[in-house]
């Protein structure tokens, strides 16, 4: 399941960047440019969205097996309780 998510996510952010870069108004110049940039954004939305859908993962299953992840959660930061 793990590798369907990320192989979805790589096809996501690939088919974004690709409707990013063309465009018939830009100049070779500046659609090379453009195309560095938006390489160099996706390669780091990629590397994050691993770790992202690993840790839901981890999640999901600790709370099928019936594990209280609240507190897990309030101390990784995820969770703000409101002060009263």
């Amino acid at each position: 399941m793990h590798l369907l998510h990320g192989r979805f996510s790589w096809a996501l952010i690939n088919r974004f960047a690709l409707a990013l870069t063309v465009s018939p108004l830009l100049t070779p110049i500046v659609s090379r440019r453009l195309q560095l940039r938006i390489s160099t954004i996706t390669r780091v939305v990629k590397g994050i969205a691993i770790p992202i859908w690993g840790s839901i993962g981890i999640i999901v299953i600790l709370i099928l097996f019936k594990v209280d992840v609240g507190p897990l959660l309030a101390g990784v930061g995820l969770i703000v309780w409101p002060s009263l």
